[in-house]
């Protein structure tokens, strides 16, 4: 009997064990899945809510936006969140070219909309060079005649206009 109790134990050891390594292995999965999926993501239409835009500290021919949120419509018709792209809690980087920002800017001065410029970075601040907006939408559409490519690659986000 003692010997039916110990087996017994051990099969129900085993298999809870077995349990939980399985629920782990499959979250793993699912959360590699998603990256690899994310890593491969181009869209059709970025949405957000800029706050302002600065030097990227690596690159002088980016520009980085700052945005409190974002709402972006896949390729495959599906809509993400910056929710979708966090790494450890972060949200992702997005990244424009020069050209876009420029063109970005020259559009905003011709629109009808009321955009509030609420400050400007010097070298001394965060970044060398960038402007602060009141909170305000701004939405770029893939192929219009300044955007070219809307895409996720490495962390970022990138606005491109080739």
């Amino acid at each position: 009997m003692k010997k039916l109790l110990l087996v017994l134990m051990l099969v129900i050891g085993a298999i809870s064990f077995s349990a939980k390594a399985q629920n782990v292995g499959k979250s793993k999965v699912e959360k590699s899945s998603k990256e690899n999926i994310a890593q491969n993501l181009s869209f059709d239409t970025i949405t957000l809510k800029l706050v302002g835009q600065g030097l990227s500290k690596d690159d002088e021919n980016k520009i980085e936006l700052e945005y409190e949120n974002f709402k972006a419509i896949g390729k495959n018709k599906k809509v993400y969140t910056e929710k979708d792209f966090q790494v450890n809690g972060k949200n992702p980087k997005i990244m424009i070219s020069k050209i876009v920002s420029t063109k970005m800017i020259r559009n905003f001065i011709e629109s009808d909309e009321e955009i509030q410029v609420i400050g400007f970075l010097d070298e001394t601040n965060e970044r060398d060079k960038g402007i602060r907006y009141k909170p305000f939408d701004v939405k770029f559409t893939e192929n219009q005649d300044w955007v070219k490519k809307i895409y996720f690659k490495d962390g970022v986000i990138y606005i491109w206009d080739n």
